[in-house]
Formats: C-alpha cells, structure tokens, sequence
C-alpha cells in the first residue's frame, strides 16, 4: 500500500499491479487527508465518503451530548455538523485529524442545541404556568 495505508480487505486490497484498488468513485481508498483536499476543492464525492467514514462516530458524541433529547434532534445536530463542516474545510489544518476536527464541531454544536433547547423549554414552561395558581408551576 503506498502512503502507509493499510488494506482492508474487499474493495480495499491491493490489486494486481500492488497500488491499492479504488471504488468505482475513486474514494475507497482514499486516506482522510485526501479526501479534504479533494473536498475542499468542491469534490462532493469525496466529502460524502468523509461523511460515511465519520457519521456514526459523530453521530455518538452528539447523542452522548444531549442525553435523553431524543433521536430526531441528534440526527437534526448531526446534519448540522456536516453543514458546517462543508463549508470550513479550509480551516482544516491535518486531513489526517480530520475525524477530531469533526468531533469538536460536534461537541460545540450539541452543547448549542441543548443551551437553546433549555432556553425554549423554560419559555414554554413559563408561559404554561402563567395564572394557573399551581405549586407545581
């Protein structure tokens, strides 16, 4: 494998002349660094396999983030992610930490999401209870 990349397995094992067989995409192999390159120049193949090799990760931070906030708001969270992500991949600095860049725009947008999400609830909450008299309110 060349650049230290590592085979694995299936679509990604060395074909016959040793370099290391591509998807019919050109993706499959591609190491992260690559990919951001290839992404930030407006590949929009190389970002979705950038998306499908970090979603599930990213996709745990924010739901570890938000707690019992539900599925649909992680998955909301986790879009958003990737939506900026698009659009600062020039502030990446090493393709290779690529998957930690994500995760820190994870954390950042997941804490956003539950601080507005507090804040709607309290509006809520507040305007639920207005003169109802209750205690519990």
């Amino acid at each position: 494998m060349r650049d230290g990349a590592t085979s694995r397995g299936g679509a990604g094992a060395a074909a016959m002349d040793g370099a290391p067989a591509r998807c019919a995409d050109g993706v499959g192999e591609a190491s992260d660094r690559e990919l951001v390159v290839r992404a930030g120049g407006g590949d929009r193949e190389a970002f979705a396999a950038l998306y499908r090799r970090h979603v599930s990760m990213v996709h745990g931070v924010v739901l570890a983030r938000l707690g019992r906030a539900g599925r649909s708001e992680a998955e909301d969270v986790t879009q958003e992610v990737f939506v900026v992500a698009w659009r600062r991949l020039g502030e990446v600095r090493d393709g290779e930490a690529v998957g930690a860049w994500l995760v820190s725009i994870a954390r950042r947008r997941a804490a956003d999401w539950a601080r507005a999400s507090g804040r709607r609830r309290a509006r809520v909450g507040a305007g639920w209870c207005e003169g109802r008299g209750s205690v519990v309110c």
